[in-house]
């Protein structure tokens, strides 16, 4: 009204609020998993939404190479965060991923590597989705696979372009015909701190996954008697 706002503009709004109510109240979980993919190119606003699914109770699940959409996607009782929202993971690069999984889904780090083409492999992105947490369904540590992740891409770009060239001597001739990659070797490394697998989600989803920075500071917030800010505002 302050801004002489047009009747006919009002009762479109009008409309779309009830109708957003509706879907909020009767399905939420469809409803923020389409709020939260509106806004994947906010962080900001991503992490905002997600505090308020976790507000009401609803869970957002990690990144994961073998469950998670492109964007963000209803998975039983929770919502399963778009590979999408990552920082620095391209549309592109992820058709190619969602394309190769519709034949399987991953069962290593090596095989993930070995089932796209060197062409499609994007060492930035790789990295992201290993600082997400994309990969730890797969079995290895993050620190394991950030060591070796360049390694492997490297083998993997030498490889396709031996074929391109028909570099092919009598072992890799049978490796073609046995269709079989030799297995990468892992160094034996510990996990990344909780300290430092917060930051790395911190860095790449805008949000922590594996718990909060402030968890090892509770007792003395609570000791202290800190107010919440949303309490104080």
């Amino acid at each position: 009204a302050n801004y002489a706002f047009n009747k006919a503009h009002a009762v479109c709004y009008a409309v779309v609020a009830y109708q957003t109510a509706y879907l909020k109240c009767h399905y939420p979980l469809e409803y923020f998993s389409a709020l939260l993919t509106s806004v994947l190119g906010s962080q900001t606003k991503v992490a905002e939404y997600i505090a308020e699914c976790n507000a009401r109770g609803i869970r957002v699940l990690p990144p994961d190479i073998n469950e998670s959409r492109m964007t963000f996607s209803t998975s039983g009782k929770d919502i399963r965060f778009g590979l999408l929202a990552l920082k620095n993971v391209g549309v592109h690069f992820l058709e190619h991923i969602l394309a190769e999984r519709r034949h399987g889904k991953f069962t290593s780090f090596d095989d993930f590597i070995n089932r796209l083409s060197a062409t499609e492999l994007n060492r930035r992105m790789v990295e992201a989705l290993i600082k997400g947490g994309a990969f730890d369904c797969l079995g290895k540590y993050r620190s394991q696979l950030l060591a070796v992740h360049d390694a492997m891409i490297e083998r993997a770009l030498q490889k396709g372009k031996d074929n391109l060239e028909g570099q092919l001597d009598m072992f890799s001739s049978v490796m073609a015909v046995s269709d079989v990659t030799p297995k990468f070797k892992y160094p034996n490394l510990p996990e990344v701190s909780a300290k430092e697998k917060l930051k790395m989600e911190k860095e790449v989803a805008g949000m922590c996954f594996s718990g909060n920075l402030l968890d090892s500071y509770s007792k003395h917030v609570e000791k202290l008697g800190a107010k919440k800010i949303s309490e104080l505002l």
